[in-house]
């Protein structure tokens, strides 16, 4: 699998898959039309957790990634961690190719 690290505006973004915090998912399914499918999928979703939750969605991004405890500081291994928790959610994906947009994150 290709993956691809951005800080281009992900509204214009095409891809079949995004790896992303939850304030940044609910910017992508506002500027896709997604956002009552993103709200249903991520209702139980905690988002401090460090957990990972897949949102099959409609449009130019098909499928997101949405990283819970993405933000504020980390440390290497707990990044590692959250890291490992999201690709571990891609790999079980059929996608050739997946977008990292991790931006609220300092290591």
């Amino acid at each position: 699998m290709r993956y691809t690290l951005t800080d281009a505006d992900l509204a214009t973004l095409s891809t079949p898959c995004l790896i992303t915090t939850p304030a940044q998912a609910r910017k992508i399914a506002r500027a896709t039309g997604n956002s009552s499918m993103l709200k249903l999928a991520l209702r139980d979703f905690d988002e401090s957790a460090d957990g990972a939750s897949v949102v099959h969605l409609e449009g130019s991004v098909a499928r997101l990634v949405v990283v819970g405890g993405a933000t504020g500081s980390k440390d290497q291994a707990k990044f590692r961690k959250l890291c490992q928790t999201a690709f571990t959610q891609v790999l079980k994906l059929d996608v050739k190719q997946a977008v990292v947009a991790l931006d609220a994150i300092t290591v």
